[in-house]
């Protein structure tokens, strides 16, 4: 599948802001140079515990999630086998310490079924660690019917291209 277009501009700034061969620093992120894409954005702060807290919550997210998560942590939104699928591509970022790509269907409350977008970047907060995700979430009514899930960790390689390490579609 092909990358949504904001997605792919936030991967290309996230890849400026590489200094080889780490990932980028939070400090090093500027929101306004990708400030057309805020409304689009979560950013999750990974405690120490390992507990994931919503840090910011864009407002096109709110608004198409019917609640601003900002302040919330993840498992106090979500539960179930979506949880655990959201653990999972949290865990591949923070791991593997690169870009994790993935898209699934997901049914709003009241609402119709939507195919979701979601691209994980991580990045550090003065440490080694990652202490942040950035996600970029995009959202499609019109699902087309041969569009699969998928979950893909992109490995940035030294020539900033991306390459696809490994693939889990369910």
């Amino acid at each position: 599948m092909r990358m949504d277009q904001k997605a792919e501009t936030l991967l290309s700034y996230w890849r400026s802001l590489i200094a080889e061969p780490d990932i980028p620093d939070r400090a090093d992120f500027d929101p306004i140079e990708v400030s057309k894409l805020l409304p689009f954005l979560f950013m999750l702060d990974v405690e120490p515990c390992g507990r994931l807290k919503i840090r910011l919550m864009g407002t096109e997210l709110a608004q198409r999630l019917g609640a601003d998560g900002t302040g919330k942590y993840v498992d106090e939104l979500i539960s179930g086998a979506y949880l655990d699928r959201m653990n999972e591509m949290f865990a591949l970022a923070i791991s593997q310490r690169q870009p994790v790509h993935s898209a699934s269907r997901y049914q709003v409350p009241d609402r119709e079924h939507i195919f979701v977008e979601r691209l994980l970047l991580p990045l550090t907060n003065g440490s080694d660690a990652v202490d942040i995700i950035l996600i970029i979430q995009s959202f499609s009514s019109a699902i087309d019917p041969s569009a699969e899930p998928f979950l893909s960790v992109l490995n940035t390689i030294p020539e900033h291209a991306t390459e696809t390490v490994s693939t889990v579609v369910s």
